[in-house]
């Protein structure tokens, strides 16, 4: 990305930053950060339950995962954000196309000492092909760098309809060694979790005063930075337009072309 002498102009040119590749570990805490230094009230261990809209604005109820307390949050405009499985969109009853589940793939985040093995190519990203393995399952996967050249994510496909192995010591192990393509590094499993490749989009993606946006409404494969590129194009649309409306500098009306203008979006790249 950008450390071709030949391509990293462009890269200079697209942008007045540098690029930095940072994991959602690392940039998540710094967003949060700038966030609630302008005034956001963020409320972890809270759990949507419901929301009821009327003409000035819309009730929703949550509740305190701690304590177990309920109570109400009162606001003009109410913002679903919360991800594929997503209980606003379901509350709003958003009619949804495309497929979901189409190819199954397995991410593991662990701690490995590999310089020895990259320091003559280093990168971000690599693409393992093994040949004469099936697209699925054995054979295609990748290993994302998240710290050089100690800590890795590996991600490796299998079929849907035979789910996800089991996550054991000895079968992780085997799946990284298979992956890195010899045995000679140790490693300190992180994480481990499966997840599915979707083509699943909203065809609307509001009623009312209340908008759902990001993964709520679009589940795309992570290629290419799809999910997350699309939810930041979401958000950007959205939050300019709700403040000038709150600030009374502009009509509600402007709020109906959030709709207008993202659910497209979303259905175009479900083939990406």
């Amino acid at each position: 990305m950008g450390t071709d002498t030949v391509r990293h102009a462009d890269y200079e040119l697209q942008s007045p930053c540098t690029m930095l590749d940072a994991p959602q570990t690392i940039t998540e805490p710094v967003l949060m950060k700038a966030a609630q230094e302008r005034g956001a009230r963020v409320r972890f261990d809270t759990e949507y339950l419901s929301h009821v809209q009327d003409d000035d604005g819309v009730t929703t109820t949550v509740r305190d995962r701690l304590t177990a307390a309920g109570y109400t949050v009162r606001s003009q405009y109410l913002i679903g954000a919360d991800s594929e499985r997503s209980t606003v969109a379901a509350d709003l009853d958003l009619p949804f196309a495309g497929p979901d589940a189409v190819a199954g793939a397995v991410s593991i985040v662990f701690e490995a000492d590999l310089p020895h093995l990259v320091a003559h190519r280093p990168s971000v990203l690599y693409w393992m092909l093994q040949p004469g393995a099936e697209q699925e399952g054995v054979g295609l996967g990748v290993l994302r760098m998240v710290k050089p050249w100690t800590e890795w994510m590996l991600m490796w496909g299998y079929e849907v309809a035979a789910g996800p192995p089991a996550f054991t010591d000895e079968v992780i192990r085997e799946l990284a060694v298979a992956l890195v393509g010899t045995g000679d590094f140790r490693m300190r499993v992180k994480s481990a979790s499966p997840w599915t490749v979707n083509h699943h989009f909203a065809t609307t993606v509001a009623r009312g005063r209340v908008f759902c946006a990001g993964d709520a409404v679009h589940r795309h494969p992570p290629t290419n930075g799809l999910g997350s590129n699309t939810s930041i194009q979401d958000t950007y649309n959205l939050a300019w337009k709700i403040a000038h409306v709150v600030a009374g500098t502009a009509a509600p009306s402007l709020l109906d072309s959030y709709d207008a203008e993202r659910a497209p979006r979303a259905g175009a790249h479900r083939a990406g």
